[in-house]
């Protein structure tokens, strides 16, 4: 178990909002045996999609429970589709729990899946062929519980498992200060498409800060832009000098859902065990984030770091490539071993040699080279 007593976790929301159905008064012990609060606590007081509009209102929940109307099986994705994004901006999971087909057809999980698809919001425990009907650019890994995002309850789940599975994946902390930074600055940079997804981005991914400043910087292959930022702690065991708090240095990441998700994957599966914690980039794991459309990465920036691109335009490479396969790459390097089914030419033809279903002719020479 993780040591948590200094950990900056912040304020719990522990609040969740029932639309549809609300449990009985014996399941309903279920979450608060978990210290959990709900809405509607009056049985004449629904959540209202007005509600579920609400920046203020649902910044303070951890999750909605929405239970599909088996008398009107397509209200409910419809609903979805209108205020879905907005809550997964806000780090707020979505639990739909499928109504009960008298006919025992699959229609409504049918209706609840093509129109999650069709809207584009990112979707778990789904069946494999639903999981393979998913476009390529927005396919997650399998089986995977990527949150935030519309989680499909099974219809004979009960309310019981449903706290368990709710209750032990919280959201985000309550952020405790209102960040102040320049959006302009970000809006010149990205444009206005998705900007207000970024915002949130950063106030949850700095949540525990009252200021920061983004500098933008060249570097990285995902094509998702990089940023130095510099991130004013609200408050701390180290108390604030006369002058303010001292800013701290990170690097954060801003991409496609999707694009940040697979980097996230290639740091915890490949950098995290394997290269030694002073030779590679700590990522703040507790500061990444995922939106509907968009994520953050966020890590410890190095300061004085230079580029290796840079460092070979300049003659200096040698030493530096010899301690990157010696030390950096040392783990992986070790333990090689052949791979008779493939070769070179063939892993770039996958890599690089083709953008989306276009195909990209590489340079004779390069092409000569990689074979």
């Amino acid at each position: 178990m993780a040591i948590r007593e200094f950990s900056p976790e912040g304020t719990p929301r522990a609040k969740l909002a029932f639309v549809g159905e609300v449990p009985s008064d014996e399941d309903l012990k279920r979450f608060v045996e978990r210290k959990v609060t709900w809405e509607p606590s009056k049985a004449n007081g629904p959540v209202t999609l007005d509600k579920l509009r609400d920046d203020d209102y649902i910044a303070k929940l951890d999750a909605v429970i929405w239970t599909q109307d088996p008398k009107n099986l397509k209200t409910l994705p419809q609903d979805l589709l209108k205020v879905g994004p907005r809550l997964l901006d806000h780090d707020v999971r979505i639990y739909v729990r499928l109504a009960t087909d008298e006919q025992q057809t699959a229609m409504p999980r049918q209706v609840i899946i093509n129109q999650l698809r069709k809207g584009s919001l990112p979707t778990a425990n789904l069946r494999p062929e639903e999981w393979q009907s998913v476009p390529e650019n927005l396919r997650e890994r399998e089986n995977a519980f990527l949150l935030p995002c519309v989680y499909i309850i099974d219809t004979m789940m009960s309310w019981g498992d449903i706290a368990a599975l709710v209750c032990d994946k919280p959201a985000g902390p309550l952020r405790e200060f209102e960040l102040k930074f320049d959006e302009a600055a970000l809006l010149a940079r990205f444009g206005s498409d998705g900007h207000d997804e970024r915002v949130m981005l950063l106030k949850r991914a700095f949540w525990n800060c009252s200021e920061l400043q983004l500098i933008s910087i060249d570097g990285g292959l995902s094509g998702a832009p990089v940023f130095k930022a510099y991130a004013s702690l609200g408050a701390g065991l180290v108390q604030q000098g006369a002058k303010g708090a001292y800013p701290h240095l990170y690097f954060a990441k801003i991409g496609k859902r999707k694009k940040i998700i697979d980097e996230h994957d290639e740091y915890c599966g490949h950098i995290f065990e394997y290269v030694p914690f002073y030779l590679g980039p700590r990522l703040r794991r507790d500061r990444c984030n995922l939106g509907s459309t968009q994520g953050i990465l966020v890590g410890d920036f190095v300061e004085g770091a230079e580029s290796l691109v840079s460092c070979a335009r300049g003659g200096r490479c040698g030493h530096a490539i010899a301690n990157l396969f010696d030390k950096t790459l040392g783990g992986w390097r070790k333990q090689q071993r052949v791979d008779t089914a493939s070769s070179l030419a063939s892993y770039f033809d996958k890599k690089v040699a083709h953008r989306g279903t276009e195909r990209v002719d590489r340079p004779a020479p390069r092409a000569d080279t990689a074979r």
